[in-house]
């Protein structure tokens, strides 16, 4: 812990205090020193540190942050990686990583971030900051508030009135939320939702049987459902994510992201050159591999897919859910479809391979000088027009979506973020070529379909959303017509 939060006290220090503009408001001037003064060596900051990386960071990127920090930790790995920037004239004549004076340790980072032989801790070194920047920009106290906020302008309405919400939220009459049931009520739940359910006390399944099941409920799976569902079909969608409606969100950044992304938002490749945003929301099963049997009818696909089985997020739940189905849909996305697949036992090649992302920077402004009189916020409300003419088109207003400081801070200078996954179960023209055929059927496995981005075979070169819901679309009505 130590060397944490050493390495948290470099990405963050306090500022001296001749660097501070004394041109400024007495309320301005005490915000501005509490942001001066903060240090991410405080003890809450490196605890929430480890808590988010052991809980949502990619075992990989777990491994490379022990790794380093193990290092760090001896005088002998200390001088592995900070080479005569750790020597002392005193015995034991070599300092451990927290031992170092402050100058020198940022020094040894920027070394870290030079040196190609390094790349390993390096790459645990973008972790942390990436992590540590996130949580001291984010992180709220009992007031709901952070103390840099004031000092850097920005502002949240904590206490927003949102509009009377219906009685009945959207998908309401159809969704079983998992998380508010029991093993007692879950049966009786689905039974209500019009499902054929039958229990198996031996092996602790609960068997549900269906027309189609799909897997994730997001840009694919959404539309797929829709189709489906109007065709006729009997169909039963499988979410991992929690059910928000709009009055369950916060404009706070931290809540928010835990509701809205997979892993809170912190999701960086193994390179840790991209934090990687991908959606999950609704629902409150996790499903763990699909149930295949020999196919006798079909020489091409040796397998025919019968369905999943599926983990209930909710400890009070011990019993597991097999759904079967004639159809089974997966629409995990592209990053976790593949993981579907592959430990389901499908060995095509192409399953996890060519994954595209579109790397996104995000643009902000910094205005140093307010030379009107005018009161009020200039990045708030509407257009004033008679000010401002708008010309003929709709190209005059820009909507874009906004970055609170934790994430900003995390992504600064060297990390691209991106909110598109692409690719990762191409569709091609034969097995050597794609993992599903034109119809988004699995090339090894009769009645099994993926529809999402994963199938996409190359990156597009706008947002993929409406190519993936007119893609999936079409792969639909091609399913709900087959049977």
């Amino acid at each position: 812990m130590e060397s944490l939060t050493s390495i948290c006290e470099v990405i963050l220090q306090p500022l001296p205090s001749n660097s501070l503009n004394a041109d400024h408001t007495n309320k301005t001037q005490e915000s501005i020193q509490l942001f001066s003064n903060l240090s991410a060596s405080d003890h809450s900051i490196p605890n929430k540190v480890v808590h988010l990386l052991l809980s949502r960071a990619f075992f990989e990127a777990v491994m490379v942050v022990r790794l380093v920090l193990k290092l760090l930790s001896t005088r002998l790995g200390t001088l592995f990686v900070a080479g005569s920037l750790c020597f002392t004239g005193k015995w034991p004549y070599v300092n451990k990583f927290s031992e170092i004076c402050l100058h020198k340790r940022e020094k040894i980072v920027q070394k870290w971030l030079k040196h190609s032989f390094l790349t390993p801790v390096r790459l645990g070194f973008v972790f942390i900051k990436s992590l540590c920047l996130l949580v001291s920009f984010s992180q709220v106290n009992e007031k709901l508030k952070n103390p840099t906020w004031e000092a850097i302008g920005y502002h949240v309405e904590t206490d927003e009135k949102h509009p009377k919400e219906q009685k009945e939220r959207p998908l309401q009459k159809g969704m079983v939320e998992t998380m508010n049931e029991t093993d007692q009520t879950l049966v009786n739940s689905l039974m209500q939702k019009g499902l054929d359910v039958t229990e198996n006390l031996k092996e602790n399944i609960c068997k549900i049987n269906c027309d189609v099941v799909i897997i994730g409920s997001g840009c694919g799976g959404g539309v797929a459902a829709a189709i489906l569902a109007k065709s006729g079909k009997k169909v039963v969608v499988l979410e991992k994510g929690n059910y928000f409606n709009r009055s369950d969100y916060s404009k706070l950044e931290g809540p928010s992201l835990d509701q809205l992304y997979e892993s809170g938002g912190v999701l960086p490749t193994l390179d840790g050159k991209v934090m990687i945003q991908a959606g999950s929301t609704v629902g409150g099963c996790k499903a763990e591999k699909l149930l295949f049997t020999k196919n006798h009818q079909e020489k091409r696909r040796r397998k025919k897919c019968l369905g999943v089985i599926s983990q209930v997020l909710n400890q009070k739940i011990t019993k597991r859910l097999q759904i079967e189905a004639k159809v089974t849909i997966s629409a995990c996305g592209s990053l976790l479809t593949p993981p579907l697949l592959i430990s389901s036992g499908l060995k095509n090649p192409n399953i996890g391979k060519h994954l595209h992302l579109h790397p996104v920077l995000m643009a902000w402004g910094y205005f140093p000088e307010n030379d009107s009189n005018l009161a009020g916020k200039n990045y708030k409300g509407g257009i004033l027009t008679s000010v401002y003419k708008p010309g003929l088109d709709d190209d005059y207003i820009l909507e874009v979506p906004g970055l609170g400081p934790g994430s900003f801070a995390a992504l600064y200078w060297n990390i691209y973020g991106s909110a598109h996954q692409m690719g990762s179960c191409r569709m091609g023209a034969s097995e050597h070529e794609g993992a599903v055929d034109e119809n988004g059927e699995s090339w090894e496995a009769e009645g099994l379909y993926v529809c999402d981005a994963s199938i996409l075979p190359s990156a597009v070169g706008v947002n993929p959303m409406i190519t993936i819901q007119s893609t999936v679309y079409c792969l639909a009505q091609r399913i709900a017509n087959m049977f």
